[in-house]
């Protein structure tokens, strides 16, 4: 997950130097997430009762930190279509 965060904040920070200089668009497209290793590495949740609450919020946390990054990308790959 960090890595693709970082990943992700890298093609924006292009993306803004293209804005801010008027130079071409930046040569490498944002890289679509790997949605499936991202989510591979959450727990599952427990049933309730099971595990300590702690373990459920954070695979929900991870889940919806992928979905919010995804979001993200997703944006980024617009912009660079429509420019």
């Amino acid at each position: 997950l960090r890595r693709a965060a970082e990943s992700t904040a890298a093609d924006y920070r292009a993306l803004a130097r293209h804005l801010r200089t008027g130079d071409g668009p930046p040569e490498v497209l944002p890289r679509p997430l790997d949605l499936g290793s991202l989510l591979a590495v959450a727990p599952p949740v427990p049933p309730a009762g099971t595990a300590p609450p702690a373990r459920a919020d954070s695979a929900a946390l991870l889940v919806d930190s992928v979905i919010w990054l995804d979001a993200l990308t997703a944006d980024l790959a617009r912009i660079h279509r429509e420019m």
